[in-house]
């Protein structure tokens, strides 16, 4: 199971990187989702991938 790690707030969203298997993926959440939610840095996920974007200029 993935581990979140919360990024820096900012614009009412934060992004929620997390790693599935050697896969570094991010996701971005509204902040109310976040503590609605009760995620903290460390914690045990799951995600559901509901669409993409390829940024190849991260590498």
């Amino acid at each position: 199971m993935p581990s979140v790690a919360i990024g820096a707030a900012g614009a009412g969203h934060v992004d929620a990187p997390f790693f599935c298997g050697d896969v570094r993926l991010v996701a971005e959440i509204t902040t109310f989702s976040k503590d609605r939610l009760g995620l903290q840095t460390g914690m045990r996920a799951y995600a559901m991938i509901k669409s993409v974007m390829i940024d190849r200029a991260a590498g």
